[in-house]
Formats: structure tokens, sequence, C-alpha cells
């Protein structure tokens, strides 16, 4: 279903698309699925500077936790040091 709200999602809702894309990666994740998990999470990431959101910010935090026991895995290391440099420029000095 997931899949399917991002295929078909209006391409001004870029919001609501990039969390489901989130909410995607997560998913896959959970079924073992982990480098297509990685490449939502890299479409999301790759649309998070546009978007200023609680939400957003919020998702923005779980690919970290969600990743650690895989950062070994060539994908999941890369999609979490994006993370941490996204998570680290955005925050105030």
């Amino acid at each position: 279903m997931l899949r399917d709200s991002v295929a078909h999602r209006d391409a001004g809702r870029r919001r609501a698309t990039a969390l489901t894309r989130a909410a995607l990666a997560e998913t896959l994740l959970g079924l073992g699925h982990l480098e297509e998990a990685c490449a939502h999470w890299n479409v999301f990431l790759d649309q998070t500077p546009h978007l200023g959101s609680a939400q957003v910010d919020r998702a923005l935090t779980r690919p970290r936790a969600s990743l650690r026991p895989y950062r070994h895995h060539q994908h999941a290391a890369l999609l979490w040091r994006r993370v941490r440099a996204i998570s680290t420029s955005s925050q105030p000095t």
C-alpha cells in the first residue's frame, strides 16, 4: 500500500510523499529488506531540504536509530553518515 501511495502521489504533495517514503523505508527494514529501505530513505533525504516540518524532523531521526544494527553494511553505513550530516547541518548554532 505504501508503495502504491508513493507511486500515485501528486507531485505537489512533497511533504506527504517524503513522509510516506520514510514510513515505507521503516516498514521495509522491519521486513528485512535493508537495501530497498536505504533506497527509499535516500529519496526521503533528497526531499528534506525543501521541507520545513516537525513531522519531517521527527522522521529524520528514525533512520539513525533503525540502522544502528546495520552500520557495517555498505548501504546502511552510507545512509547513516548522510543522515548524521543532514541532522548536524540543520541544528541551530
